[in-house]
């Protein structure tokens, strides 16, 4: 089997419900972008894939066709590790991701079996998610965790980063709202200095945070593990573990108690795995983040969770918050859960006419940036749920 053709599309939908408005430390983000990857072969099978686009849209497309293409098609599909390599060095793992996320899911389809299958085997059929909110009013915030409560989750993660006494009144806030038994995620994306995330942890010990993600800027690793030191609401980190060369890090200097990895920074699915086992090695929980992917991406996230164990804690997603999907048939979600889709491949099957309904054509994106409060050190980006 050969690789026949790759075709990239941006597609773009707009969030519903709870989610909104989803208002981060360092902006303010409407919906989800993505970047789809379509592959095609001799024999028939199409692969897909989704990741976060590197670049404006057209730059995006531009780079795919232009620098990635030739290096895939005439490759054997099944030689994955193979074409990764090839694409190593190119400086996008966004893209190189999205690549071999839709390698997996031919070599699934040739070969009868669903992504999980292949990586060792599901332990779990189903994957429990967190109700992601931006920052909003106490009040608010309160309703929306009783909202999402009642649809069945049971974690609840609320932004913060730009005001640590509002922090403190959302969580108070969200705390008195749901059951004691419901967990509680404050992320900051970056945005406090060490000084104002020591006095902000201490400040949060008596609401029983599950964890306080990202509290500073990624490369101040050494701070954050005396913010471990200091205080006693654990730690996860996302922004600052992207790789398995920042993980380990991480890990060494004993920064973080929990690791947030996704798959577009990690550079894809094999990474993902690798960065796995350093975090099972060293004893450390993983949960799967989220850029606001569709329904190609959650799928493959699905997969991975449910079939490695070290994924113990609910997933960030926001795919629930969608006014649309690309798939024919949208995954089942239901009393704060994600069925994992055990069909070959992916498991999933991309509509062509809805690629075609929610394609973008121009260089906008679903966020805004906005400024950051006065003390604050973070920076703008794209936004993680």
């Amino acid at each position: 089997m050969k690789v026949t053709g790759l075709e990239p599309y941006i597609v773009r939908v707009r969030f519903i419900g709870p989610t909104l408005p989803y208002v981060w430390s360092g902006g303010e983000c409407t919906g989800a972008e993505s970047l789809l990857i379509a592959l095609s072969t001799d024999e028939g099978i199409d692969g897909w894939g989704e990741t976060s686009p590197p670049l404006p849209s057209g730059s995006t497309k531009t780079l795919v066709k232009a620098v990635y293409s030739p290096l895939v098609v005439g490759e054997d599909p099944f030689e994955i590790g193979c074409i990764l390599e090839k694409l190593s060095n190119l400086g996008s793992p966004e893209i190189a991701a999205g690549i071999e996320m839709a390698l997996w899911d031919i070599v699934g389809k040739a070969t009868g079996l669903p992504l999980c299958r292949m990586l060792g085997g599901p332990i779990r059929d189903r994957v429990p998610l967190a109700g992601c909110m931006g920052i909003k009013d106490p009040e608010d915030a309160a309703r929306t965790a009783r909202e999402y409560v009642a649809q069945g989750f049971h974690t609840v993660k609320t932004k913060g980063g730009r005001d640590a006494q509002w922090d403190i009144e959302v969580v108070r806030a969200i705390r008195e709202a749901v059951r004691a038994d419901v967990q509680i995620r404050l992320d900051a994306n970056q945005g406090y200095t060490p000084d104002q995330a020591l006095r902000l942890l201490r400040d949060l010990e008596p609401y029983d945070l599950q964890f306080f993600e990202q509290p500073c800027r990624k490369a101040l690793l050494e701070e954050t593990a005396q913010l471990r030191l200091r205080a006693r609401v654990p730690i996860a980190l996302d922004e600052g573990v992207d790789t398995t060369e920042e993980l380990l890090r991480a890990v060494r200097l004993a920064s973080l108690d929990v690791a947030v990895v996704d798959i577009p920074p990690a550079g894809g699915v094999l990474k993902v795995r690798d960065m796995a086992a350093i975090a099972e090695a060293a004893g450390i929980p993983l949960v799967m983040g989220s850029a606001h992917e569709m329904g190609v991406k959650t799928a493959a996230m699905l997969h991975i969770v449910a079939s490695i164990p070290a994924f113990r804690y609910a997933s960030d997603s926001t795919y629930y918050a969608q006014q649309n999907d690309v798939l024919t048939e949208p995954l089942r979600v239901w009393d704060g859960t994600i069925e994992v889709p055990m069909r070959p491949g992916l498991g999933v099957e991309v509509d062509r006419e809805k690629v075609r309904a929610c394609e973008m054509s121009g260089a906008s994106r679903p966020w805004r940036s906005v400024p950051q409060s006065g003390t604050s050190s973070g920076t703008a980006g794209f936004a993680k749920s």
